[in-house]
């Protein structure tokens, strides 16, 4: 109990440097002062508590007797003994008080004995009410029993809670790489920072780098776009190729939708809205935001045109032969310039072309020639009618008109009609 002697000859030195050149009465006591107090006693703990009262005092007496507990523990653990020597050189006595209870808190915290450090196991007790130059102070000293046998016995306790924290502080660090659910980078992120306060060895190393991986991992959570269409958005929470799941609910907003569902808490999220109340505006969106520890957020675009099609012509029409048979031009490909209005594909199922009112219309069917994307678009296809070079000219008739006949991609269909485009014929 060397280091514990050395504790109690610096505590007492500081409290008679302290009443050095005080003034100091006693005032009351509750008997006449034992020979115990201030003193060593094989096989108990002396400690002194003071307070403005004697409960204060007596609180602080109690807790003493727990730090003297916790201080022979270390005494006799070679792998804290060396850390706190150097912490005791380095900083005083107070520092390692400090830091060894900091070190044990987790790791006693099951340790039935130190919970149950109360007055009824105390063996005797004093207390004196002092004037301390005017100041009324009450000092409460205590007589508590704790043998080499019960010291014995909590050593074990405390190396076997110690191991079972580095059992716990290895398979938290070694399943980082497995977590898939935010509330486990979470829950692992809530341990080790436990874990980092109670070691003061290598192990609050390894606790530390732990702690800043998963904060980087939390950091690192992006919401991921698996579609956005008018009306519904889906979407994951990713972290690299690993795809989260959370029970955490997120903040869904909108400048001008109302959102009429949430479907979260699997591998892909869901929401859906209702964007009557939207006009064509590029501002307009659907914000989502996840906050835990760090906050995921994304903006997702509202298109109230990206289900529309419509397209149109307002360029000339451009014909040449492919085949001919003296003045019929039995085959011929058409030229033309195709305007869609909205980024949505729409197909191309037929093509009339009215060529003056006393020809038959030239017709292209089953054309099946797909639109995408805005703006303009140029397209050829065959006409397999016969023409006759004398009645289907440029000379008789320069502008044609017609109809384009389209279908969406969900089926529905459409008509553009054109009229007074300007028409070539090379032949």
């Amino acid at each position: 109990m060397k280091f514990k002697l050395i504790i109690s000859c610096l505590l007492l030195a500081i409290l008679a440097g302290n009443s050095f050149g005080q003034k100091t009465k006693v005032l009351d006591k509750n008997k006449k002062r034992p020979d115990w107090v201030n003193g060593i006693v094989k096989d108990y703990i002396i400690a002194v508590g003071s307070g403005e009262n004697i409960e204060a005092a007596q609180d602080k007496a109690l807790l003493k007797v727990k730090e003297n507990i916790i201080t022979s523990i270390a005494e006799n653990i070679q792998t804290s003994s060396n850390i706190y020597q150097s912490e005791k050189t380095a900083n005083g006595v107070t520092s390692i008080i400090d830091n060894y209870e900091s070190s044990t808190q987790t790791k006693s915290a099951d340790i039935s004995y130190l919970k149950g450090i109360s007055l009824s196991q105390v063996e005797d007790f004093y207390w004196e009410k002092v004037s301390e130059d005017g100041v009324i102070k009450f000092y409460y000293h205590l007589k508590y029993p704790f043998s080499e046998m019960k010291l014995r016995e909590l050593v074990e306790q405390f190396e076997k809670a110690d191991r079972e924290l580095t059992d716990m502080l290895n398979n938290i660090v070694d399943n980082i790489g497995g977590l898939t659910t935010v509330e486990s980078i979470n829950g692992s992120l809530g341990s080790l920072q436990k874990l980092e306060k109670s070691f003061l060895d290598q192990r609050k190393d390894k606790a530390s780098l732990g702690i800043t991986k998963l904060n980087e991992m939390l950091k690192s959570i992006l919401i991921y776009t698996i579609q956005n269409k008018l009306g519904e958005i889906t979407y994951s929470l990713k972290l690299g190729d690993v795809v989260l799941t959370t029970a955490s609910s997120p903040k869904v907003t909108s400048n001008c939708a109302k959102i009429t569902d949430l479907q979260t808490g699997k591998t892909e999220c869901k929401i859906l809205y209702d964007y009557s109340g939207c006009y064509d505006d590029p501002s307009n969106s659907v914000v989502v935001s996840y906050s835990f520890g760090q906050q995921a957020k994304k903006s997702f675009s509202i298109d109230i045109n990206s289900n529309k099609t419509e397209i149109f012509t307002n360029d000339a029409v451009n014909i040449s032969p492919v085949t001919t048979d003296g003045n019929t031009v039995t085959s011929a490909k058409c030229s033309m310039t195709i305007n869609s209005k909205y980024d949505n594909p729409a197909t191309i199922e037929k093509i009339t072309i009215n060529w003056g009112n006393d020809n038959a219309p030239v017709i292209a069917e089953n054309l099946n020639i797909e639109i995408s994307g805005k703006g303009k678009h140029d397209i050829n296809f065959l006409i397999a009618q016969a023409l006759d070079k004398a009645k289907y000219n440029t000379k008789n008739q320069s502008m044609v008109s017609g109809t384009i006949l389209y279908h969406s991609t969900s089926g529905q269909k459409f008509t553009n009609n054109f009229s007074f485009l300007n028409v070539t014929a090379n032949w």
